[in-house]
């Protein structure tokens, strides 16, 4: 079920999960997906006079697992547009917290290799465009990602399916690659 968060000009959708067999972890797992989609990214923003549409795409779902992308945009009044994109990971045997980590679902140093050797697919804007830099320095800004996952903040760099990984390298642009699980 799709939910929007809206209030104004600021429109969040995200995902509400039904058939829980506990309706009080469905409602824990329900209340983490907002305060993971909404609250979390609103706390990013200066209120007053923001414009935020944010929908999503749920790359993989199963009675353990959620993996959904988060892609939009936004600008405070007077600003340029800024992308938003970002991923939600959730593991329902762990509790309370139930966000996973990326070296849950793919080992770093195959990461590692797969971006340093090239062996992934660069989604996003062209190729060209790829953050206006060199492979080399691609390669080292996206281990540099990869490296910081301990920090909270980086829960939110990947989004997962039956294959693959997706990395979200930078969340201002809508730059993500795929890696082969």
């Amino acid at each position: 079920m799709t939910v929007p968060h809206n209030n104004g000009d600021v429109q969040i959708f995200y995902p509400q999960l039904t058939g829980f067999k506990d309706s009080d972890f469905e409602k824990n797992v329900n209340d983490y997906l907002y305060s993971c989609a909404v609250t979390e990214e609103l706390d990013k923003w200066e209120q007053d006079t923001l414009c935020l549409n944010i929908d999503y795409y749920i790359h993989y779902a199963d009675e353990n697992y959620i993996s959904v992308e988060f892609k939009g945009e936004g600008n405070v009044f007077g600003s340029r547009v800024s992308y938003v994109q970002y991923g939600v990971n959730l593991d329902f045997d762990k509790n309370p917290s139930l966000r996973m980590e990326i070296s849950e679902i793919i080992d770093l140093q195959d990461a590692y290799n797969a971006i340093e050797n090239e062996v992934y697919e660069y989604l996003g804007v062209t190729e060209k465009e790829k953050l206006g830099c060199t492979s080399e320095e691609f390669t080292e800004s996206t281990k540099r990602l990869l490296e910081s996952n301990s920090d909270s903040d980086t829960f939110n760099i990947f989004a997962f399916d039956d294959e693959n990984v997706f990395l979200f390298i930078d969340a201002r642009y809508p730059y993500k690659i795929k890696i082969k699980k």
